[in-house]
């Protein structure tokens, strides 16, 4: 798996950060997120120092993002209240958002350009991940 990921890595995100801005991007707030944003992330930079984005796998039925409607599956997040997201660990990604889900609202930013949907389909099959499977939701 470690070699279809370095080699997914190099299918995509070859000048880290380049996704470091905010074009064509949209930012959603989410409120009541107390419980958590109910969604499962993948991507992010590995420890091979492959830079990867961090994508929404997964939005967990009757969670604060689905209950708001407007976060998609595979749509890559860049910022979470104002944090990067760009360039980051799985890990690290996963903690800031934990970190503002207890805050009352979260303000993310998103991107789901044609770029976004290839990067995002090239990881979950380097994953070995089924990318119809992993849009049903999480249990």
């Amino acid at each position: 798996m470690a070699r279809l990921l370095r080699k997914a890595g190099k299918a995509f995100n070859k000048k880290p950060g380049k996704r470091s801005s905010s074009h064509g991007s949209e930012t959603i707030e989410l409120s009541d997120t107390q419980h958590g944003l109910g969604i499962k992330i993948i991507g992010g930079k590995t420890s091979a120092g492959l830079n990867f984005g961090v994508f929404i796998r997964t939005i967990t039925e009757g969670g604060a993002a689905a209950r708001d409607g407007r976060l998609q599956y595979g749509d890559q997040l860049l910022e979470a209240n104002g944090e990067t997201l760009v360039g980051v660990t799985r890990e690290k990604a996963s903690a800031t958002l934990k970190k503002c889900a207890g805050e009352s609202k979260v303000r993310l930013v998103v991107v789901r350009d044609s770029v976004a949907r290839d990067d995002f389909r090239r990881l979950m099959a380097a994953s070995g991940l089924a990318a119809s499977a992993a849009s049903s939701g999480s249990k």
